[in-house]
C-alpha cells in the first residue's frame, strides 16, 4: 500500500480530459511517517510494531484537499490469522482544514487468496473499494500494467455518482473517471519523489 501513497512533497500529477481544454492537477503538499509500539495486552513485553503514513494531497481544479492514513506493520505478515492489520483511510478536508469526510478500508495480502481490500464501515464516508484491472491507457495514449481501481460509490463531489481513480503500483495517480457523465481523465505528465 505505501508504494501506492508513499510520494514526497513536490510529486505532483497533471491531468487533462479527452476532447476538452480542461486540466487538472493533484500535488503532495506533506508526508509525514510515525512508528509506535504495541504492547502485549497487561504486560511491558513488544508485541509488533505499527508504522503509521499520512500524505496529504491537494487538487487545484476543485481546490480541495485530502489525506491518505496507511497504517500496518511486518506483524500483519507474520501472524495472518490477525488479519485485518494493514489498513488505509482517506479523509478528505474542507477549504478550512476541517474533517468533510472519512473513509477507512482494509488490504488482505494476497497470498491470502482475498486480493485487494474488503470494504469495512464508512465511517461517515463513501465506500471505497479495490480491484484489479490490468492495464489503463491515458489521454496521451501511455499504457501501463498492473493498475488498480479504487471505485467510491456516492462521491460528494461529483454530486454522490460513482467515480474511479486508477492508481499505479509505483506512480500513484494515473487517470481517474466519472462513468454517469462519461468523464475519462488521463495522466499527461507527472512527477514522482519516493
Amino acid at each position: 500500500m505505501r508504494s501506492m501513497f508513499d510520494f514526497k512533497p513536490g510529486s505532483y500529477w497533471i491531468l487533462t480530459l479527452p476532447g476538452t481544454n480542461y486540466v487538472d492537477s493533484v500535488y503532495v503538499t506533506s508526508r509525514k511517517m510515525d512508528t509506535s509500539v504495541v504492547l502485549h495486552p497487561g504486560s511491558r513485553d513488544t508485541l509488533h510494531f505499527l508504522e503509521r503514513l499520512t500524505v496529504q494531497y491537494r487538487s487545484t481544479f476543485y481546490g480541495y484537499s485530502y489525506r491518505i492514513e496507511v497504517e500496518g506493520g511486518p506483524y500483519c505478515f507474520d501472524n495472518p490469522e490477525s488479519l485485518p492489520c494493514f489498513s488505509a483511510t482517506k479523509v478528505v478536508l474542507n477549504s478550512n482544514n476541517t474533517v468533510r469526510s472519512r473513509t477507512r478500508f482494509y488490504y488482505y495480502p494476497e497470498y491470502q487468496g482475498r486480493s485487494w481490500p474488503m470494504q469495512s464501515g464508512t465511517l461517515g464516508g463513501a465506500s471505497i473499494y479495490l480491484e484489479s484491472t490490468g492495464s489503463f491507457r491515458t489521454s496521451d495514449s501511455t499504457e501501463f500494467s498492473q493498475v488498480r481501481r479504487m471505485i467510491v460509490e456516492e462521491d460528494p463531489f461529483e454530486q454522490g455518482r460513482l467515480t474511479e481513480f486508477y492508481v499505479h503500483p509505483n506512480l500513484g495517480l494515473v487517470g481517474w473517471a466519472v462513468p454517469v457523465f462519461n468523464r475519462y481523465w488521463g495522466t499527461i505528465r507527472s512527477k514522482i519523489i519516493l
